[in-house]
């Protein structure tokens, strides 16, 4: 019976928008159906916005709600997408463990590359770290903005292999072997690197000549 009650009332304050989160208090004192009730309620609470939708998230986080926050992250994702704001749909994406989504984000920032010539968020591209394992167009767009920061830091020898790597390890998008191809050519007038700078043309040929 005390259960029942405290079930009841709680609902009650869910149903309410600023003493939810009082609500989410009593389902903690419902050992039987506290937490099934709260995963209900929490998948109702509309997310108007990111504060409050950070709130819900760190509520599920204490309680290990797994999917709840996977769904939640996912859900600021594909809003940080419709913004255009990539970065912040690349974290979102990264935090929910989605691969797919990670995927399509990566791919928006390898197009907006291609499209303005440099990287949005170079913060977050340069310390992905090992979340950059969690898909292969996260891992190319991880690789790909190193070998670009080690070109700028003129070491070329180490620009060519990792160019190489990108091209022979098949994780390079087709659409961006021309860019890579591109990308190589540099390298041609470096004279410690030109062995190398020739394997990646020849490499890049090769797997262009494969797509036809």
């Amino acid at each position: 019976m005390r259960e029942c009650l405290l079930l009841e009332y709680a609902s009650g304050l869910f149903a309410h928008p600023s003493l939810w989160q009082l609500g989410v208090d009593y389902f903690d004192y419902c050992p039987e159906l506290g937490r099934v009730s709260l995963e209900l309620h929490i998948e109702r609470i509309p997310l108007n916005t990111e504060q409050k939708a950070l709130k819900v998230l760190r509520i599920c986080e204490q309680r290990q709600m797994t999917e709840q926050v996977r769904s939640i992250c996912k859900i600021l994702a594909m809003k940080a997408v419709r913004n255009n704001r990539l970065g912040s749909a690349l974290s979102w994406s990264i935090r929910a463990k989605d691969a797919a989504f990670a995927t399509l984000v990566s791919d928006r920032f390898l197009r907006d590359y291609c499209e303005r010539g440099c990287f949005s968020d170079l913060d977050l591209i340069d310390n992905l770290g090992p979340a950059m394992m969690l898909s292969d167009r996260l891992t190319f767009l991880g690789k790909y903005r190193e070998f670009h920061r080690v070109y700028g830091e003129k070491r070329f020898a180490d620009a060519a292999s990792l160019l190489l790597s990108l091209m022979t390890s098949q994780i390079a998008p087709r659409s961006f072997w021309m860019t890579l191809l591109t990308d190589a050519l540099p390298l041609l007038e470096q004279k410690q690197v030109k062995v190398a700078a020739v394997l990646v043309c020849f490499a890049c040929q090769s797997q262009l000549e494969l797509s036809v």
